[in-house]
Parts: C-alpha cells; structure tokens; sequence
C-alpha cells in the first residue's frame, strides 16, 4: 500500500511540474510572439516611413523639376514687372506655388501672387549665398516677408551656356497645402503623423493629435508632456540622416516612433504608433482573450493530468496516443510540424495539419519527397527537396550549423498560392545521440505580400504604371554588375522626350498633360517586349533598356515608334500636337552603368532636337 501511494505522489508531483512547466511555457509562448510581433510592426513602421519620406521627396523634387524647366526659358529672356505679373500668373494657375517670380543678381526678389507683384531685397536670407554658388534650394518652413501664409521656399539657379550667375527663379510653397502629401496608412487603427526639421520645429502636424497643436516644435512637445526627455540624443540621431526607431513616452502612453530623412532637404518624417496597440492586435490574432484560452488550456491539462494518475496503469499504446493528442494542441499555432532521426532517417513524429494521408511513409527522404511534391508549387522543388535532404543536413550540422529557414509557395484552396516559411532546426538526441531534424512550417502569406506590396509602391511610378528613376538606375547597373567581362552581347538605352509638351500643358491643362503621358506609356508598353525594361525618369522623359538587341534592330522600332507617338489634342476649340524625340546609346560601347549611358544618350537627344525634332539620333563618339 506504501508503495502505491508513493507511486501516486510521484505521478502528482510530476502533474503538477508538468503543470507549471505548461504554465511558463505558454507564458513564454505569448512572449516570444508579443516580441516577433513587436519586431515585425516596427519593420513595416520602418517601411511605411521610408515610403512616406519618398513621397514627399518626390514632390520637392517635381518643385525644383518644375523651376529648373522655367530657368531654362528664362535663360535667354529679359522681363520687366508687366511681363513677370502676365507670365508668371499663368504659371500659378498650373503648379501649386502661392507666389513665383524672379531674383536678379543683386538679390532682388520680383514676385507675383496673380493680383499684385512684390519687390524684397533677399540677399540677407541665409539660402542666397547657395544660390550665388549655383546651387537649388529648399528652405526651412519661415514667415514670409510679403504673405501672413507659413511656407518654404524653392529657388534655383538660372545659368548661361557657360554657367555663369544670370539671378534665379524663386517660388513659395504654402505649408498647409503641402499637408496634402503626407499619407501614411497603418494598418493599426491610432497613430501619429509629423514632418519635422532638424531643430525639431513642425512643418506638418498630426490631425489627429490635439496636444501637438499647442506647441510650435517636436521637441517642446517631448519636453512638455514625456516626463522631462532628454532631446539631446535625439538630435543627434537626426544629424546622421540615417532612418531609426526611438520609444517615447507621450502623455503617459508609450509610443513606438520611426523618424526618416527627406533626402533632398533637412527634413524628417515622423510616424508613431501606441505600444499597447501591437498588444491588441496580438490578443486578436490568438484569440479574443489570450489568457482565457490560458486557462482553458490549464484546465485541460488538469483533466488530463487526473486522467493520467487515474490511468497510470495503462498500456504503452494509450500513453503514445495521449502524447499525440498533447503534441497536436502544443502546435496549433502553427502550419505543421515534424520530427526526424537523420542517422535512422525515420520519422518520429508527424503532425495532422501536414494532411499527409500515406501513413505507411516512415522514412524522412520518401515524407518530404512525397509533402513536396504534392503539396507546394513546383518552382520551389528542387531548391527545398535539396536543402532538406539528410546529406544536406548533415553537412551543415558537422559545420556547426544547426538552423536553416526556407521561403516558398504551397498550393493552397481553390487554385490558390499561399507563402510559407519552413524553420529546420538540428539538435542532437540525449538519449540516442543522433543528430534530430525539427520541421517547422509557419505561415507568413501576410507579412510576405505586404512587403511585396511595398517594394512595388517603391519601385512604379504612379501616373504611368512604369518603373521610376530609382528602380530604372538599379537595375541596369546591376545588370551590368552581374555581367561577365567577356560577355557581347549588346544593349541600347534610349531617352524619349517629348516635344511640345510644356506648350500642351499651358494650353489645355494638365489633366490632357497627364493623359497624354498615360497613352504615351501604353503606346511604349505595346511597341516594347516584357523583357525590356521601360521606365519614366519624371516630366516628359522616359526611358527604354533593350537587352541583347542591335543597332539595325532599334532603327526598325524607332521609326514605327515616333510615328504613334505624334499625337494631338484637342479642347475648347484647340488643338496641339505632341511628337518624341530620342537620344540612343549602345552598352557597353558607350558606358557599363546608368549614369554614363544617359549622359550619352542625352547628348544624342539634345541633337535630335536640335535638327528638328520627332526623330532620332545615335551618340557619336567624336
């Protein structure tokens, strides 16, 4: 009898560890996917910030893209104040400017709103001493000395043919209807939106944060309600110009803040998001209430537990089943599981989610071959069937290597495609002594298609639908990085303008301007294959990669090609026609990287202007 009672309170303590150890564990568990959530929310404010800093770099830049154009014009010309208020108001009337005029090289600022014309001496303002030395401006947000408006400033330089100083062009932006390009979009439902300069003063506040509005910078707002923060290291981390995430406390809530560097001004774009939110969220994706199902689980292994003491003196066969039932509800969470001797190459376990309906499979080379094949997209085969092969294994194990992750594609309902995430880890037995192989399926479908999503935000431009400047620049030149020096074969890069496209846009506005470049686009997509890459650089410039082709070859498509692309348009009784002029130069003849072959192909370009438009024209070396 003293046996059995000591028997019993043996199998009640180890309940009652195995209790407390499930306890810690799912405790751990919720941990370890509070801190993978944690990481993956700031991942994609890290993204969403970055995005936003390119939006509105790409609106300063369209600002300066826009000026430059004008200079251009101005080059050559003389106005007085009548020509400045009738030409310039048209101006305004097309871009988003308040006021627009003219520096002489005295500093003396002639400027319009459309009603009246200004005369300022700007030659104290900090930024004319970049535009004496030819360089483009964007000012920090300042009081104007003529409007009660908040704006910034846009000025370039205006340069003869030998570069010398002829004045500038100015123009201001007002700051509240710049609000209009910060659009950020989490997809937790409270967060905080600012641009800010480097001394922490707003350019843009928050709507949505009330508290913000009462201060007039980032940082008196920091100082103010978080406690006493210390901005010093703050500022710092702004002078790098680098993107980084800092953990503030506002109003007594803890926020996650990402700040990112608009790379053409010394400007940052903030985004917040509250800590407890990710909490939330977590809670939701495990269930309406996490500990809840804690306790349920607890109960559950209670029950088991009884059952376990009661059932003590079972056989082995029922012990194995209810290990099994243990296993499947210890990986719920996860896609599937399996478990491995790479020595015996034989399966220890194998979790039910896996549907793997063949159960007289036993060893792991037949499983895996047979889960491949059957159950993810073919184009993963033979990289994962490779990885996971036991020679593979053992190999990486021997070279201390115990975890490898593997990405791909598994068949999902009706025809579907669903990202998956395998985790194998190798740890040897204690028992055996074997190396064991742990098979870790996760799904990451979500997470993946979002940052496919955001790459591809990046990398389009959103007029057109064609590949911006900075998807056009990277992949040509790793194009030609990834080349083998003895390789022949040869490429033309190609700029298409178009001509009388500023003449289109003052006519008849730039809603045609805009469509006349969509319909250019897809008169560029149906002329070129999939494999050439076709890209607008901004404005009316485009440009087309053909890879492998020849000389012979890009005169045919040329001459078929500027034929569709002279076009009229007409409204109100007016019509203009647009034609396209195009510089070619041939890789890697003429340069081995974006920036050369457009310097080449440019001059190319400027010479099919030059002898009379709609055509085109070779670089010639000499």
């Amino acid at each position: 009898m003293k046996k059995k009672r000591k028997f019993f309170a043996i199998i009640a303590t180890l309940s009652i560890i195995v209790l407390l150890f499930v306890f810690f564990s799912m405790i751990a568990f919720y941990r370890t996917v509070q801190q993978s959530e944690y990481v993956f929310q700031e991942d994609l404010l890290k993204n969403l910030t970055i995005q936003n800093a390119a939006l509105i770099d790409m609106r300063l830049d369209g600002y300066l893209d826009a000026l430059f154009t004008l200079a251009e014009f101005l080059r050559d010309t003389t106005l007085n104040e009548e020509d400045i208020s009738k030409k310039f108001s048209k101006i305004l009337e097309h871009e988003e400017f308040v006021r627009i005029g003219v520096i002489s090289t005295e500093g003396i600022l002639w400027t319009t709103d459309k009603n009246n014309i200004d005369t300022v001496d700007i030659s104290d303002r900090a930024y004319w001493q970049n535009l004496l030395n030819k360089k483009p401006i964007i000012s920090e947000v300042r009081d104007s000395r003529i409007t009660t408006e908040r704006v910034f400033f846009v000025a370039v330089p205006i340069l003869s043919e030998s570069q010398k100083f002829l004045g500038a062009v100015h123009a201001a932006v007002n700051i509240e209807d710049f609000q209009n390009y910060t659009n950020a979009r989490m997809p937790l439902t409270d967060y905080h939106n600012y641009l800010i300069d480097k001394k922490g003063e707003y350019i843009i506040r928050c709507q949505k944060h009330n508290e913000a509005w009462n201060y007039n910078s980032f940082f008196d707002l920091l100082n103010d309600i978080s406690q006493g923060f210390d901005t010093t290291n703050l500022i710092q981390k702004l002078n790098t110009d680098k993107v980084f995430i800092e953990h503030l406390t506002l109003e007594g809530t803890e926020y996650i803040s990402c700040f990112a560097p608009i790379s053409i001004n010394n400007w940052h774009t903030v985004i917040t998001i509250p800590k407890d939110q990710i909490d939330q969220h977590i809670i939701s994706l495990l269930g309406n209430n996490i500990y809840t199902f804690i306790v349920q689980v607890l109960v559950s292994l209670s029950i088991l537990c009884i059952a376990i003491i009661y059932y003590a003196r079972k056989d082995a066969v029922q012990e194995k089943d209810r290990e099994i039932q243990i296993r499947e509800k210890l990986f719920s969470d996860i896609e599937g599981f399996i478990q491995a001797d790479l020595i015996e190459d034989r399966i220890i376990y194998l979790s039910d989610s896996l549907r793997i309906e063949n159960k007289k499979i036993k060893s792991y080379t037949e499983m895996m071959k047979f889960y491949v094949n059957e159950q993810i997209s073919a184009d993963y085969h033979a990289n994962l069937l490779n990885a996971c092969s036991i020679d593979n294994l053992m190999d990486i194990y021997t070279r201390g290597i115990n975890r490898i992750s593997q990405e791909y594609l598994v068949k999902g309902p009706k025809e579907s495609l669903l990202w998956n995430q395998c985790e194998i880890h190798i740890q040897e037995d204690a028992k055996s002594g074997h190396p064991w192989v742990y098979y870790i399926i996760k799904n990451i479908d979500e997470k993946k298609r979002q940052e496919q999503t955001l790459k591809h935000k990046a990398e389009i431009d959103g007029l057109t639908g064609l590949y911006n400047r900075s998807a056009c620049t990277s992949t040509i030149n790793n194009l030609f990085h990834q080349e083998k020096e003895d390789n022949t074969d040869c490429h033309a890069f190609i700029i298409l303008d178009l001509d009388n496209f500023k003449t289109l846009n003052d006519t008849l506005l730039h809603k045609t301007g805009d469509k006349a470049l969509q319909e250019v686009a897809k008169i560029l997509q149906g002329t070129f294959s999939k494999e050439d890459l076709i890209c607008r650089l901004g404005g009316d410039e485009f440009v087309v990669f053909i890879k492998k082709t020849d000389e012979q070859q890009i005169k045919n498509i040329l001459d078929e090609l500027i034929g569709k692309l002279t076009l009229t348009y007409e409204k109100n009784n007016k019509a203009v026609k647009i034609s396209a002029s195009a510089g070619v130069a041939l890789a890697p003849k003429h340069g081995t990287n974006f920036s050369k072959l457009y310097q080449s192909a440019d001059q190319a370009l400027y010479k099919a202007k030059r002898n009379g438009k709609s055509m085109y024209c070779f670089y010639d070396e000499k």
